[in-house]
């Protein structure tokens, strides 16, 4: 009975921990975006102007595909607020939660506590998590929670929570369908193939039903189509003109995270983690219906940060620590001496410095250890 009792206070205590952390880090992103961006928890323009019109009339939207993006402006036009003051409290409470969700998410994953506080870190100080505090009328960050959420569920092998998150994320944003083959694969290792089949059917119907519900209560629209492919490739060219402008939009999301990913690749001992490696191309295919690859690509943070947070499990050479660590001061660097706006510019490269510091601790531990060895053979 004590032991159980001491549980619970460890429980708390360390919930509490996280609690703050997340906290604090956000208050943090928020007062120095403040002072560095003009325009910091603002409505900007492009997508963020339509759910903005949408939240005072959320099924009457009239532009595919975000007219069937209806839970955020629905939570907005139903709360008695200021529409912009809505979309800041929705935005920011679902990104605290996502980031406190991943701290739970990373430890059901079996990674130390202080790893998994650190992959919280990489969440928050991504460019993407700061690009939608500071566009905040947007959907993403709902999406992320509502991601993450599904995710989770499928970890804990819970069908019927992952049902129930994956009918929000869809009445939210549609990439949330992305995880259906994951569910199906994880679900694959541990049941025979027919009764994962049936699973995954009868899973469908009702995603299905809802996916179709919204698009013929709203209005049906042929958005998706070759056109629209071969208009986004167009696009893409056009900008491809532009000196790295694919290859850096690619790496943006999680900058130097995709190479340690990468490199721990061949070390993943986690099934789960593995099987959702698999999700990656399929993310990858958004490119051919999508401008935003920075923000699309984003999706994939339940994947990235896990993998990269195995650099504190694998034995790295000091040499291959010191090409990751020059690597990351070069890109620093060039990020700094290139930005039209410092100020933003140290900003979105929060995610980089940190994986720096880290990479220089990493470092140092080793040389150390270097040296002892050869204390020890002297």
């Amino acid at each position: 009975m004590n032991d159980k009792k001491c549980l619970s206070r460890t429980d708390k205590f360390e919930f509490l921990v996280i609690f703050l952390w997340v906290f604090l880090i956000m208050v943090c992103i928020s007062y120095f975006g403040n002072i560095i961006f003009d325009r910091f928890f603002e409505l900007h323009g492009g997508d963020a102007e339509e759910y903005f019109t949408m939240s005072y009339s959320p099924f009457e939207g009239n532009s595919p595909p975000f007219m069937y993006r209806i839970l955020t402006p629905l939570i907005v036009y139903l709360l008695p607020l200021n529409h912009l003051t809505g979309f800041i409290i929705i935005n920011l409470i679902s990104l605290f939660f996502t980031a406190v969700l991943l701290y739970y998410y990373l430890k059901k994953l079996d990674f130390r506590s202080k790893d998994s506080l650190i992959g919280v870190l990489f969440f928050l100080f991504s460019p993407v998590v700061i690009f939608t505090m500071n566009d905040i009328v947007l959907v993403d960050a709902l999406s992320f929670l509502l991601l993450l959420l599904t995710f989770y569920a499928i970890l804990c092998k819970n069908d019927i929570l992952y049902l129930f998150f994956l009918i929000l994320g869809i009445l939210n944003k549609e990439t949330v369908l992305l995880t259906i083959p994951l569910f199906f694969l994880y679900k694959l290792e541990h049941i025979k193939f027919t009764d994962t089949l049936k699973s995954t059917i009868f899973l469908l119907i009702p995603v299905f039903i809802v996916f179709i519900g919204i698009r013929f209560y709203v209005g049906f629209s042929s958005y998706y189509t070759l056109d629209l492919i071969e208009e986004i490739i167009s696009y893409h060219v056009r900008h491809s003109n532009s000196i790295f402008y694919i290859s850096w939009e690619i790496y943006a999301p999680f900058g130097l995270l995709w190479i340690i990913s990468l490199l721990n690749l061949n070390k993943i001992d986690n099934t789960f983690l593995n099987k959702s490696f698999y999700l990656l191309p399929i993310i990858f295919i958004q490119l051919f219906i999508a401008t935003d690859i920075f923000r699309m690509l984003f999706i994939a943070f339940p994947i990235i940060i896990p993998m990269s947070l195995y650099i504190f499990r694998c034995k790295y050479s000091i040499h291959t620590l010191s090409i990751l660590f020059s690597l990351s001061t070069v890109i620093i660097f060039m990020s700094l001496y290139f930005a039209s706006n410092i100020y933003v510019s140290i900003l979105n490269t929060m995610l980089s410095i940190l994986v720096w510091i880290i990479l220089l601790i990493l470092l140092l531990e080793n040389l150390q250890k270097s040296d002892t060895l050869l204390t020890i053979y002297k």
